[in-house]
């Protein structure tokens, strides 16, 4: 430690502590980007977080479930005013898919609501009970 305030340092002992320096230097930065590095990605993470709960929809009340039977009343009034529907008529009112009309009066003749005359194709209709 003396010679460190020596008037001549030699120049081993001078490289020697130029090379420490850029050690303790070297090991100061990698210290201080992973402090960084971790900050950032914690900012980050808080962020998206953020952003993730201001862009996500509130979970509506009305589940599947009630939706399905609200449509499955909107059918039902479809009865009112004709004997008899077609899944066309359905599909018209709802504004859904074929598939989708068949499964709901598929519900409704299972439910005891309706009765499916015809069996398959276009002839297919559906009467009241």
């Amino acid at each position: 430690m003396l010679e460190l305030f020596a008037k001549n340092p030699s120049p081993a002992y001078i490289v020697w502590l130029f090379l420490w320096g850029i050690i303790a230097g070297v090991a100061l930065f990698l210290l201080l980007r992973a402090f960084w590095l971790w900050y950032w990605k914690v900012n980050r993470m808080e962020e998206l977080l953020r952003k993730i709960e201001r862009n996500t929809r509130p979970i509506k009340e009305e589940s599947i479930e009630t939706r399905e039977e609200k449509r499955k009343k909107k059918v039902m009034v479809l009865f009112e005013g004709a004997d008899e529907i077609s899944n066309d008529d359905v599909r018209e009112l709802l504004n859904i898919s074929d598939s989708t009309a068949t499964r709901y009066l598929d519900y409704l003749e299972k439910e005891g609501l309706i009765v499916q005359i015809g069996e398959t194709g276009r002839g297919v209709k559906y009467k009241k009970k």
